[in-house]
């Protein structure tokens, strides 16, 4: 089956989230014949040179496929997209979680989405995430490989994170 996926950022400028998104979707459409787009909101030259097709966050309308976020706002710009495909939001980095009650209302109602598949690069996050959502992430480095499968296999129909996750090798 040919899969497609998009990972939604607002940038891809110098920082180690754009190198390790850049230097997984390189790796990625190495080894795959599977598609793989990334849309920013906004352009700035790019830390490293990206293999595949990368498109301004607004067309993401037409997009029919996975779709990857890593922050709220592009969470959020996910949820809006018109695509039945599954979304995951990977949860790159947890600073809005200190910014208090006014805030959390703001960040719950993407948080409990149930088509919404969490994500996160550790288990400290994992924990704070549970607490702060009651919902678990899978816990997982940016694979774009376990990424598409896992969205693919539960996406828009999680309701429980399966067993399968904890034998998955690397995790």
């Amino acid at each position: 089956m040919y899969k497609k996926i998009g990972i939604i950022v607002d940038n891809l400028g110098a920082s180690q989230k754009s190198f390790e998104i850049i230097n997984a979707a390189n790796s990625f459409t190495e080894t795959n014949t599977d598609c793989c787009i990334i849309f920013q909101n906004e352009y700035i030259p790019s830390c490293i040179k990206p293999n595949i097709c990368c498109l301004n966050s607004s067309e993401i309308w037409g997009y029919n496929g996975c779709i990857v976020s890593n922050c709220l706002e592009t969470t959020r710009l996910s949820l809006k997209a018109s695509s039945n495909g599954p979304r995951i939001f990977y949860i790159w980095d947890i600073f809005w979680l200190r910014r208090g009650q006014e805030i959390y209302d703001h960040n719950i109602d993407i948080l409990i989405e149930p088509s919404l598949l969490l994500c996160c690069r550790s288990n400290s996050h994992a924990n704070m995430i549970e607490n702060y959502c009651n919902r678990r992430p899978l816990v997982t480095h940016f694979d774009i490989n376990l990424l598409l499968d896992y969205g693919y296999k539960y996406g828009s129909y999680n309701k429980t994170i399966p067993e399968w996750i904890s034998k998955i090798p690397g995790i």
